[in-house]
């Protein structure tokens, strides 16, 4: 019967270790790509006032040849 109670405690702290890591880990990783998408929006909000400029530029272009 001890047996049987040590074995439950190492397989309960097993799984609690796992747990602690997977949730470490899924944090992490949620952390990161929330991160990247911050990022990648700040980037494109810096490039937007480019982008219709060189829109307008080329609207121009193609007006004026035709």
């Amino acid at each position: 019967m001890q047996t049987d109670e040590i074995i439950i405690k190492i397989v309960c702290y097993l799984l609690g270790i796992i747990g602690s890591l997977l949730l470490f880990s899924c944090a992490t990783i949620a952390y990161i790509f929330k991160r990247h998408v911050q990022d990648n929006d700040r980037e494109i909000g810096e490039n937007r006032d480019d982008h219709i400029r060189i829109f307008d530029r080329i609207e121009k272009i193609e007006t004026k040849k035709k």
